[in-house]
């Protein structure tokens, strides 16, 4: 699904959108080894022509796609694509051991407002890093906002940084608006620059008609595309998905369904509580909840796992999320949260 591309860079932080590519190749930089690491959905006529069929790509929210969320979104999309390739198994120990617990099913597919128990953390923004093996991959932002509207706006960057940023520029921004009473989502924009390809998108949803109205431009070409796609009463997105997840109750042992749309095909994601876990960060030690989305086995073709940590308390924080795919293992994880400052009486009391 391409959050909650591993929700963020595995995310496309899935949640956040991502992606990698590794060319082994002839290097084509002098003093680069013959692995080339390309972050966040590589383009096709980029790559060298014998090795297209070596490509290994995922879509992860971003984060966060959104960093998110940056994984669960663009996994769907690229899963397909992927069907053919005979990714070798990664090593057992990059990978969380999942609790002996019976999984039970919490809920049909369906959208749930919010308990009043859950807070929204608006006016917060939640600062991220994004690590495979040895090199620091990208850096994510995502904060949360009250609109005049009435609706919440949730905003998310992602961006290569270091090493790759050299090999491969990579600049996107995501936006989400959903209805903070049913969590319905209303609408989410995209502009993407990964390498020479530039996207802007924008996908609303039409719940009169229940369709979600997709539309894309090419601003170097001009070209325009447009698709309308059967949607639920209520659906989620890649975006504002990671924070509905949060909301929901969580408790290990459980599974809960939801739908979720990123512009095509509405896909009902599952999401089990496997176990609680003690998580490190930059931005301190947190209890957690370890939640793995589970997207439909024909899509993912068993290439591939998202992981999200969620701070167990009524926050609800993303702190840490993982993609392992058959190329290995990404992790981005938190570095700082930056809230809104107290307001004034309360700072008074104090």
């Amino acid at each position: 699904m391409s959050p909650l591309e591993t929700m963020f860079f595995a995310f496309k932080i899935g949640a956040f959108k991502g992606g990698f590519f590794f060319y082994r190749g002839p290097a084509t930089l002098p003093g680069v080894t013959r692995l080339a690491v390309r972050v966040l959905r590589p383009h096709r006529s980029l790559a060298p022509e014998g090795a297209r069929s070596r490509a290994v790509r995922l879509s992860c929210l971003g984060l966060l796609s959104a960093i998110a969320l940056g994984l669960v979104a663009q996994i769907h999309g690229q899963a397909a694509k992927n069907a053919k390739n005979n990714d070798p198994q990664p090593a057992k120990q990059h990978s969380p051991q999942p609790a002996q617990q019976e999984v039970v099913i919490e809920n049909a597919s369906r959208i749930a407002p919010p308990t009043p128990a859950y807070r929204f953390p608006v006016g917060t923004t939640f600062y991220y890093k994004a690590e495979w093996r040895l090199f620091s991959a990208g850096i994510a932002t995502v904060k949360m906002e009250q609109d005049p509207s009435g609706q919440h706006r949730i905003k998310a960057t992602a961006d290569a940084i270091g090493f790759v940023a050299r090999l491969f520029h990579v600049h996107d921004t995501f936006q989400s608006m959903f209805d903070p009473k049913t969590f319905c989502s209303a609408e989410l924009s995209k502009h993407t620059e990964e390498g020479l390809r530039r996207r802007d998108s924008k996908l609303q949803f039409d719940y009169g008609r229940r369709k979600g109205v997709f539309e894309e431009l090419n601003p170097k070409s001009g070209e325009k595309k447009h698709v309308e796609n059967d949607i639920p009463e209520c659906s989620t997105d890649v975006l504002s998905g990671v924070f509905y997840a949060a909301s929901l109750p969580l408790e290990p042992g459980k599974s809960y369904t939801f739908p979720i749309n990123d512009g095509g095909k509405t896909v009902d994601l599952e999401t089990r509580v496997e176990a609680r876990e003690q998580i490190k960060t930059e931005a301190g030690t947190f209890n957690t909840l370890r939640v793995q989305p589970q997207p439909n086995a024909v899509l993912l073709k068993n290439k591939g796992h998202v992981w999200i940590w969620y701070s167990d308390d009524t926050d609800r924080i993303p702190v840490q999320m993982r993609g392992r795919m058959g190329w290995g293992t990404i992790t981005i994880h938190l570095t700082r949260i930056e809230r809104p400052p107290a307001p004034a009486t309360q700072t008074a009391s104090q």
